[in-house]
């Protein structure tokens, strides 16, 4: 009987335990580089994705001056990874906050392989306003 009880006593302890790393199902930003390695971009909004569990905005990157920034002779399109859907209902993004058409600002962390592609942290909306991503 003391074997049982000392078998259930430590099953409790287990369960109960804190753990020493917390667990999560996100998916991984290690493509992308630290904190220390944002930038600012800015472009013309192509596409729209409002998706779980990753929405995306797709730009064609501008200069200061408005005109595209071109690589080996192309429009040099960036994707723009963002929240979830209610990831980004929670920070006041609604359906039309961004429209395909508009010229944009992002703050994020690029990849770190060099492609175009940002884990976007900030979007500037054409009227100056900063959403969170």
């Amino acid at each position: 009987m003391q074997k049982l009880l000392a078998i259930v006593i430590v099953g409790i302890g287990v369960l109960v335990a804190p753990t020493s790393a917390p667990v999560s199902a996100h998916h991984s930003q290690a493509r992308y580089t630290g904190a220390e390695g944002a930038i600012q971009i800015r472009g013309i909004v192509v596409t729209v994705e409002m998706t779980n569990p990753h929405s995306f905005l797709y730009i064609d990157e501008i200069d200061k001056d408005g005109k595209p920034v071109l690589k080996d002779g192309k429009k040099r399109t960036w994707a723009l990874e963002m929240q979830s859907v209610r990831g980004l209902a929670m920070n006041g993004w609604v359906d039309n906050t961004v429209k395909v058409g508009e010229i944009i600002g992002a703050i994020g962390r690029p990849a770190r392989n060099g492609a175009p592609a940002l884990y976007c942290e900030v979007v500037i909306l054409p009227d100056g306003r900063q959403m969170r991503s």
